[in-house]
């Protein structure tokens, strides 16, 4: 008897298996979808959607490293993740008073831009420009 029931239960287990694998795609059906390529240029950027087409534009800007296409930017966050974005890749200290919006007083687009300029300057002593403690001791902790 218990035989049967064993057999039974391995019999319905089976089965859902094998009408799970029926619903489930092909794994060469995933692999072959290719993935939209990312924006290389503003004329890869032609999305009706404001936000997208905002950010492209920061994808845009951040591969030229290039801070005037973030002025194009309606989104005012998207606009300030953009000149992150350009002050990160480049450098640029000047960016990190373009930032339309505050996160908070201590933890502020400004800080965070300095923090990341002075990585990307590898200079230590641009960390003298963070206002938060913790920020600038994480900052100065990137160098050691």
């Amino acid at each position: 008897m218990n035989k049967i029931i064993t057999i039974f239960a391995i019999l319905i287990i089976a089965a859902v298996f094998l009408a799970a694998c029926t619903q489930t795609p092909a794994i060469l059906d995933i692999v072959d979808k290719e993935e939209p390529l990312a924006p290389t240029s503003l004329s890869d950027c032609q999305y009706s959607d404001q936000y997208q087409q905002d950010d492209c534009h920061r994808d845009v800007a951040k591969l030229q490293k290039d801070k005037s296409i973030c002025t194009d930017i309606q989104t005012d966050f998207v606009k300030d993740l953009c000149y992150h974005d350009v002050a990160c890749e480049t450098g640029d200290i000047s960016i990190c008073e373009m930032f339309e919006n505050e996160l908070t007083p201590t933890h502020s687009n400004t800080v965070l831009c300095y923090k990341c300029a002075a990585i990307a300057n590898n200079d230590d002593s641009l960390c003298e420009l963070v206002r938060d403690i913790g920020v600038r001791e994480d900052c100065y902790s990137s160098f050691k």
